[in-house]
């Protein structure tokens, strides 16, 4: 864990319960603008602060879960992709009066 997001939920669990959120709070927008992070990284730090309300805090985790999991697919598709090649290096010197490339 960096040293930035120790401090930050470090000052996160003072500030939170100072808001006096509701259940219609919107305490990620809350926690974006007061500590300066993206959506997923505001998410990521109040599951792991666990001061939310239990349905927010189980809602939070499954978006994360799945975000994590779309994710994983896309890195696995990706390397499926990947697996046509290997470390052989081409040079091509030029082209055959027929247009195929002449490879060395």
């Amino acid at each position: 864990m960096s040293s930035a997001r120790k401090e930050r939920l470090k000052q996160a669990r003072k500030w939170y319960p100072e808001q006096h959120f509701t259940e219609d709070s919107h305490i990620i927008s809350a926690y974006r603008r007061t500590f300066h992070v993206d959506r997923i990284c505001a998410m990521r730090e109040l599951c792991m602060l666990k001061m939310l309300p239990p349905n927010l805090q189980a809602e939070f985790e499954d978006q994360l879960e799945q975000r994590s999991q779309r994710l994983k697919g896309k890195r696995l598709e990706a390397s499926d992709n990947e697996s046509d090649q290997d470390d052989t290096f081409y040079f091509i010197a030029g082209y055959t009066s027929g247009g195929f490339a002449n490879v060395r």
